[in-house]
């Protein structure tokens, strides 16, 4: 994985500087890429992985629904079984969690359609459900970045008010909460010139001078995470987007 370095950073770094710098970002890929291979292996080996790994490459149920009927009928159905068979085959306690798990599969798959039809239409509701929370959460960040530009000129009012006329631009940026991965970057100014120009757009190359630098910056505060920065969907007039790059 190429891993880049902002070109304000570059520039202040010597030629070995900036090999060893290079050389820790590769190392930190590379730990992160062994902590997936060592969770993978550690769910392959785990016994409650394992079976349930087992029973969705088979075919046999979905794994989703497994759970659903544990949850439901596990005391009354499935725990008599487990319990009768671990006093008949005294299993090791790494074994415990396999046979029970084994149990609640064999029993869901015995049961009448009727049964098998109430955990599917359970099962169904708690993915309705699911689904319908990602939604909102989706919606309800959507609301908050499209009524970013109302809060910051209220806190700016204030402020003015405050200091005597005072106006303000800021730049910000981070972590873009309608597309996960990315971040988004803007700026928003406060007050115009007597043309209704604000400091933006009064301002020539206001990007390539405030906002790129800034751009640059911001995934750095992650350092472990590297984003796309791409344009905001927010439109307001005091309002300044970054650019796609």
């Amino acid at each position: 994985m190429r891993m880049l370095v902002p070109t304000n950073l570059a520039k202040t770094l010597s030629s070995s500087s900036m090999k060893w710098l290079h050389l820790i970002l590769q190392q930190t890929h590379l730990n992160q890429q062994n902590k997936k291979v060592k969770l993978w292996e550690w769910f392959q080996n785990n016994s409650k992985g394992k079976v349930a790994a087992q029973q969705h490459a088979q075919g046999t149920q979905d794994l989703k629904e497994v759970e659903v009927y544990s949850k439901l009928h596990y005391k009354s159905k499935v725990k008599p079984l487990v319990s009768d068979a671990l006093k008949k085959n005294l299993v090791q306690p790494t074994q415990r969690l396999s046979a029970v798990w084994q149990h609640t599969t064999d029993c869901f798959a015995d049961e009448s359609e009727e049964i098998k039809k109430e955990i599917w239409e359970e099962t169904a509701s708690q993915r309705c459900q699911k689904i319908g929370q990602c939604c909102w959460r989706e919606s309800e960040n959507k609301r908050r970045s499209l009524s970013l530009p109302m809060i910051l000129g209220q806190v700016f009012e204030e402020l003015s008010a405050l200091t005597g006329g005072w106006h303000y631009s800021v730049v910000m940026g981070g972590a873009d909460p309608l597309c996960e991965g990315d971040i988004m970057t803007l700026s928003y100014h406060h007050g115009k010139t007597a043309d209704g120009l604000s400091f933006g757009a009064s301002t020539p190359n206001f990007h390539k001078q405030y906002l790129l630098p800034f751009e640059q910056y911001v995934p750095w505060t992650h350092p472990w995470c590297f984003f796309t920065v791409h344009a905001s969907s927010l439109i307001h007039p005091n309002l300044t987007l970054s650019s796609t790059y």
